[in-house]
């Protein structure tokens, strides 16, 4: 059977390895992780690389919340947009506008909602672009 590497392995994966070997038939497996476990300088080798690992996997995380944030507002903006402009429809047919009166002021402000909505896709779009060449 092929030789399995334990210096990849997490402190936590070494530790779980080490209560669920079967002692009988690998006891050259024992050992090794024996000697990881308990030679401080290889523990703190593989706790480094356990950290390294998380920051990098929490980076990667935050970065892609952080590409999708604008697309996030601009999707906002536009269901903001959609709605202000039918409920100024709405209100006017009925006659139950009163904070806006005329139908220009109620499809203006739609187009304020649906103008932001824009720069923030536009912002996201170009973020998406600048993955794509790197």
């Amino acid at each position: 059977m092929d030789k399995i590497d334990y210096t990849k392995y997490s402190v936590e994966e070494l530790e779980d390895a080490y209560r669920h070997i079967d002692r009988d038939r690998w006891p050259d497996r024992v050992k090794e992780i024996e000697l990881i476990l308990n030679d401080p300088v290889k523990r703190r080798a593989q706790v480094n690389t356990d950290k390294y690992r998380k920051k990098i996997k929490e980076e990667r995380a935050q970065k892609s919340r952080k590409r999708r944030e604008p697309l996030g507002y601009a999707l906002m903006y536009i269901v903001l947009g959609v709605l202000v402009s039918f409920f100024g429809l709405l209100a006017s047919r009925t006659g139950q506008g009163t904070a806006v009166d005329s139908m220009g002021e109620r499809v203006l402000i739609g187009i304020v909602f649906f103008a932001i909505a824009y720069l923030y896709f536009n912002k996201w779009r170009k973020s998406a672009g600048k993955r794509r060449h790197k």
